[in-house]
């Protein structure tokens, strides 16, 4: 590593000290279920598939017992599937509903707010339709069969976009899908490392399982935040550091969205640049 971006690296992990947390201590993450819970209209009708709504392709299962809702797209997957990983789906489908229940196609129907594409990244873990290898060598892959806690198959040789990635990251965190979430973290980890040896080792340009380009490294930012993954930041802050227009216009994500730092990050980065 050249002495310059040790340099740089060096004094953006000190100032990365200087906001984080006084203790230190990883929170548990939490949801309210009232958020779900007011989503939900409070004219209950039949729902129908003419007009905006429009069935994923994927993940409308013909045997499936319950309708997750998300902005124009419809998911038809298995209620007992969902319930069995993420107490909050859980804990969202036991909500009393009114007499008159909001249904599609016979199947209740439930109010998701997140972006559909995040949404369907998170579904198609669960249902099965994805599996995901572990990255680095010193690692080897894990199986169902390392523990009973590993409820999601892990197999060689698939590659995701790094905007996958921090979806599940996102989703797994926010409804509490716990097994996915360690995995997903532990994939974020070796890319985003505070190792430099590792980090020199491993391909951080994304040439190995992830690929990532440049301005990821927002959204990783961010997404350490919202993780309290304080050893990622050194890493996704230097490489905020090389960005130009991205740094203060953002990213676009796949919903339209922009992908921007907050304001204490953005003055950690223009420190770390002088």
């Amino acid at each position: 590593m050249s002495t310059s971006k040790r340099r740089v690296l060096t004094t953006t992990s000190r100032v990365v000290r200087d906001f984080m947390s006084p203790n230190g201590v990883v929170k548990r993450w939490r949801v309210s279920i009232a958020d779900h819970a007011a989503s939900l209209p409070s004219d209950l009708a039949t729902v129908s598939l003419s007009g905006t709504v429009k069935r994923d392709h994927d993940l409308w299962f013909e045997d499936g017992n319950i309708v997750l809702l998300c902005r124009d797209t419809a998911f038809r997957v298995y209620r007992g599937l969902l319930t069995r990983h993420s107490v909050i789906f859980r804990d969202l489908f036991s909500i009393a509903q009114p007499s008159t229940s909001e249904t599609m196609e016979s199947c209740p129907v439930v109010h998701i707010s997140d972006p559909p594409d995040d949404l369907r990244h998170l579904l198609r873990v669960m249902c099965g339709l994805r599996k995901y290898a572990l990255p680095h060598p010193s690692n080897p892959p894990l199986t169902s069969t390392d523990s009973k806690s590993h409820s999601f198959p892990i197999i060689p040789g698939e590659r995701m976009e790094f905007s996958e990635l921090a979806a599940l990251i996102r989703m797994s965190h926010k409804y509490h899908v716990e097994d996915l979430h360690t995995r997903a973290m532990h994939h974020f980890k070796l890319y985003f490392t505070n190792d430099l040896a590792v980090w020199d080792t491993a391909g951080i340009d994304g040439n190995l399982f992830l690929h990532i380009t440049p301005p990821d490294a927002i959204a990783a930012v961010n997404l350490a935040r919202l993780t309290h993954a304080d050893s990622v930041l050194p890493t996704a802050l230097y490489l905020c550091c090389q960005l130009d227009g991205e740094l203060t216009a953002g990213v676009e994500k796949p919903d339209g969205s922009t992908e921007r730092l907050d304001a204490k990050d953005l003055e950690l980065v223009l420190r770390g640049r002088t």
